[in-house]
């Protein structure tokens, strides 16, 4: 059976060694974020270890606790955390034309059916948010439930940069929105904490919420 995209890029990136250390790693996974941003933005910056915190919090949390990491515990890892997190990756490769213009197709090459998988924002500027990078859309789009990239592109509601900080600001801006929402929320020592809710938000009525509401972590650890 062909490698999942994790197993497959991993061993691509090994170079032939089992296991990745922390450099190793940071440096892969800069690259296969690079890799996934290029195939959904034009002129998009490369991602680097020492610039996104993202990629720092994504190894840490795949050696968990371990000076180096394998293909079987890395996949492991994706599967269990952000199993859409190499298809940016895998999507760039489809773009590219894998095997075009006479190159060679490895025989274990996944033959993977690649849909969009950094998930767009309309009409947002995420230049004006300290939270909602391109990297860490790559990371919350990998993340969350299926059922939030039902709708295709997401619409911002509330931005507390533009819309002000308080309760009564977000609930302003949130309360009577039909749909599924996810709520971001960086700590003053650069946690990112993120709420998926899977119904209309509701105020002095108890509990709310569906199968598919989620608590996260992306940052410095990604945890479920």
């Amino acid at each position: 059976a062909a490698p999942s995209p994790a197993k497959f890029f991993f061993r691509v990136y090994a170079a032939g060694q089992p296991t990745m250390d922390r450099a190793a790693l940071l440096k892969f996974i800069s690259s296969i974020g690079s890799l996934a941003l290029a195939a959904h933005f034009q002129g998009a910056t490369a991602v680097t270890e020492k610039s996104s915190p993202v990629v720092q919090s994504i190894a840490t949390s795949a050696l968990g606790g371990k000076d180096a990491v394998d293909a079987d515990a890395f996949a492991s890892f994706v599967q269990r955390e952000c199993p859409r997190l190499l298809s940016g990756a895998a999507k760039w490769v489809e773009i590219q034309g894998l095997g075009s213009n006479g190159a060679e197709v490895p025989d274990d090459a996944p033959s993977w059916s690649v849909r969009s998988s950094i998930v767009g924002v309309m009409g947002s500027d995420l230049g004006r948010t300290n939270v909602l990078s391109r990297e860490m859309l790559w990371l919350l789009s990998a993340s969350v439930p299926d059922a939030y990239l039902a709708a295709g592109a997401w619409t911002p509601l509330y931005n507390s940069v533009a819309h002000g900080h308080g309760a009564n600001r977000f609930f302003h801006h949130v309360l009577h929105y039909k749909g599924p929402t996810i709520v971001l929320v960086r700590g003053d020592d650069g946690e990112v904490m993120v709420a998926c809710v899977d119904s209309e938000w509701k105020v002095d009525e108890g509990a709310f919420g569906g199968v598919n509401c989620k608590l996260l972590t992306l940052a410095p650890l990604i945890s479920h």
